[in-house]
């Protein structure tokens, strides 16, 4: 926002352009990075300029579009009251509001431990946000790293948030995630963390509440076979596996559990032979230990220096809380079941998730 000013031909050129596209369907405009109420006041009057220029030209409008302020910079919540006379709805930007909110860079090595938006007292500037802007009527969502961490459900349900932003691939996680709990439960875990002292405190709490729910979840399941996949890449791979995971709710931060593996991987290969692949990790991401299985729809080099290509990935990844030969004892029964050319092929032909399934419990009696 503050940039505006000092490029004002270049942002009258994209209000115009803005109002134009309204016309042809459903859009909202949202001013970023303000701090203070008279810059709300001065977009809104380019904007009404404008829109008196698009009439005068005989340009289609929608005179109703609606005009909201992004919450990223501390002060803006303390002059929200005043900013809800001015806009339609806002949006809490997580990344930046933590960074100002507790003077941490998060770019900086030197500092970056200390940032943390489960910090107690920015859960507190978070409640005082959303209370204060429904109190007048508009509604609130919330973007950024946080938007995207489900153990954090029950915070965003809790807070009242009436959207939430995110990567598409995570939507199907963060809706199986909403759809466990109540509202009321919601409320008393953020009633119980906001009295909290440390981020380390309220982490823990989270972690419980997902940990009860996602301990339920089988090794192995269907909804984490993938049948025929178009990867075709080490890379691509782990990733679509990782993403599976995410997808059903039993990871809620791909990116550390996709780093984990690697981190394996640079230790070792985990091909093992047979065209068959288990990368495998422990993770406190990870909140169910799970079994999943791809089947590329090409075969691929795990390794460079592989005699042969992969026909089958299975992914082993488990919460590092667990047993510390845990993960060893399932890949040890894995890899002797491997060896047997029936079981391969019965991996390779099996129809249907289930019938995957199957056979993965089978093995691992």
């Amino acid at each position: 926002m503050r940039i505006y000013p000092r490029f004002e031909d270049l942002f009258r050129i994209q209000v115009r352009a803005i109002l134009r596209a309204s016309a042809y369907g459903p859009l909202r405009l949202m001013i970023p990075m303000v701090s203070a109420l008279e810059e709300i006041r001065w977009v809104k009057k380019i904007i009404a300029e404008e829109q008196a220029r698009c009439a005068a030209d005989s340009k289609a409008f929608d005179k109703k579009m609606q005009i909201g302020s992004m919450i990223e910079v501390p002060s803006a919540a303390f002059v929200l009251n005043e900013l809800c006379r001015e806009v339609d709805f806002f949006s809490i930007g997580s990344n930046d509001l933590t960074q100002y909110f507790l003077a941490v860079d998060r770019g900086n090595a030197k500092v970056r431990d200390l940032y943390s938006s489960t910090t107690p007292s920015f859960l507190r500037l978070l409640a005082m946000i959303v209370d204060g802007a429904h109190r007048h009527g508009k509604w609130v969502g919330l973007c950024g790293e946080l938007g995207g961490k489900l153990p954090a459900v029950p915070l965003f349900l809790g807070l009242g948030l009436d959207e939430i932003s995110l990567a598409s691939p995570g939507i199907p996680a963060m809706k199986e995630r909403i759809a466990r709990y109540t509202v009321q439960e919601s409320t008393a875990i953020l009633t119980s963390v906001l009295g909290l002292e440390t981020p380390g405190d309220v982490d823990d709490v989270l972690a419980r509440a997902a940990g009860g729910r996602a301990s339920d979840k089988p090794l192995a399941a269907e909804e984490i076979v993938v049948l025929a996949s178009e990867n075709a890449s080490k890379d691509t791979v782990i990733r679509e596996l990782v993403n599976v995971l995410y997808a059903d709710g039993r990871i809620d931060d791909p990116d550390e559990v996709e780093d984990a593996v690697w981190r394996r991987e640079e230790t070792y290969s985990t091909g093992i032979g047979f065209g068959v692949a288990i990368p495998h990790c422990k993770s406190s991401a990870v909140h169910a230990s799970s079994i999943a299985m791809l089947r590329p729809a090409r075969p691929f080099l795990w390794a460079p220096d592989d005699e042969e290509p992969v026909t089958l990935v299975i992914l082993l990844a488990i919460n590092d809380t667990a047993p510390g030969d845990e993960h060893l004892r399932i890949i040890a029964k894995l890899s002797r079941r491997l060896m047997h050319d029936e079981f391969r092929q019965q991996l390779a032909d099996a129809p249907t998730g289930e019938a995957v399934v199957a056979a993965l419990n089978e093995a691992m009696q």
